[in-house]
């Protein structure tokens, strides 16, 4: 697995990159006095009138939720980086599919007040795609069930998922009912 040294770009409270402005993961960690962002993509398609989601099965090595589900795509901004250009890179790297700013959705962003901004978008994919694991951090990836899904959000650890807020995750239905 690839370790991730890049650094961060900074955010200031209203969600804005502080220009110049950044810091090493390791520094940023538990570090209330600064905001970092990342990028959410959850990506979903019908198939035969069934709406699925994937997900991403971490590495077993990964540093944080090791061996769980998580969103299709996700990672941190880099510092210098718009939004459009994590989402990039991080499809790249992650699952070496080319994502473009214009097919994105955006549905909501998430602060989470220990010390980071998430920007969540949708992304339906409209033909097959074949996905590759570039950098190590997904072993695998998985479809599921829109109605699967929502169950497992739930109860996310219990369904070996990454947990996120449940506020979170209302949101995010609320978005898939819409936009699907």
């Amino acid at each position: 697995m690839v370790e991730h040294r890049e650094a961060w770009q900074v955010f200031n409270r209203a969600g804005l990159p502080v220009p110049d402005a950044s810091i090493l993961p390791k520094e940023s960690r538990g570090n209330p006095e600064v905001i970092v962002g990342a990028v959410h993509v959850w990506i979903w398609r019908k198939v035969a009138g069934n709406v699925e989601i994937l997900l991403q099965h971490r590495a077993k090595d990964k540093p944080t939720w090791p061996d769980y589900l998580d969103i299709s795509v996700a990672g941190h901004v880099d510092a210098g980086e718009s939004l459009g250009e994590a989402v990039a890179r991080e499809a790249e790297e992650e699952v070496g599919a080319t994502i473009l700013e214009r097919d994105l959705e955006f549905i909501f962003s998430y602060r989470n007040f220990e010390n980071g901004i998430k920007w969540v978008y949708l992304l339906e994919q409209s033909e097959d795609v074949t996905y590759t694991f570039n950098d190590g951090e997904v072993q695998a990836l998985r479809w599921v069930n829109l109605t699967e899904f929502i169950r497992m959000t739930e109860d996310p650890e219990e369904n070996n998922l990454v947990p996120h807020p449940q506020e979170y995750y209302s949101l995010l239905h609320k978005a898939l009912a819409h936009f699907v």
